[in-house]
């Protein structure tokens, strides 16, 4: 009949179990954590890009701004859009964002300048930035994704 080895307890044993599986599983856990803040970062950020995509759109739909914007250049009124946007962006903690906007004529769905929109034509204000701009924690797997958000709405 087996002893139990002289000198050590049960309890030490019991330790040195708990070490080694400690050991073993803590790698696991921290990339499971790590990796659920970052999916958790992505849904927020994606979050802050909407809210700065639908509120160009609304700033470019309103018939306030419509008049301001339709008494400049078509290039003009779009970068004031896009700036509008960009600065969001930048108040939201967003980085290296990207803002386009299209405008949609109503009745032929051809593109045309945010000067011409006339009510009820779509504008969709579209904005991307990078993944590797935007990450909390260095253990982004994939730094070549880029996140994407855009908002439509109908001039009023």
């Amino acid at each position: 009949m087996k002893g139990r080895p002289a000198g050590k307890s049960v309890v030490q044993r019991r330790r040195g179990i708990a070490a080694v599986e400690l050991a073993l599983c803590l790698p696991f856990l921290l990339i499971l954590g790590l990796g659920a803040i970052e999916v958790c970062n992505i849904m927020y950020v994606r979050a802050r890009m909407y809210s700065a995509a639908y509120e160009a759109a609304r700033y470019a739909t309103r018939p306030t701004t419509a008049s301001t914007l339709a008494a400049s250049s078509p290039q003009a009124a779009s970068s004031l859009v896009t700036n509008y946007c960009t600065t969001l962006l930048g108040q939201l903690g967003v980085s290296g964002g990207t803002v386009t906007l299209q405008v949609l004529d109503d009745t032929t769905s051809q593109p045309k300048s945010i000067t011409a929109a006339g009510p009820m034509d779509q504008v969709t204000v579209s904005v991307a930035a990078p993944l590797n701009q935007n990450y909390l924690t260095s253990y982004v797997i994939n730094t070549s994704i880029t996140l994407n958000a855009s908002a439509t709405l109908i001039v009023e």
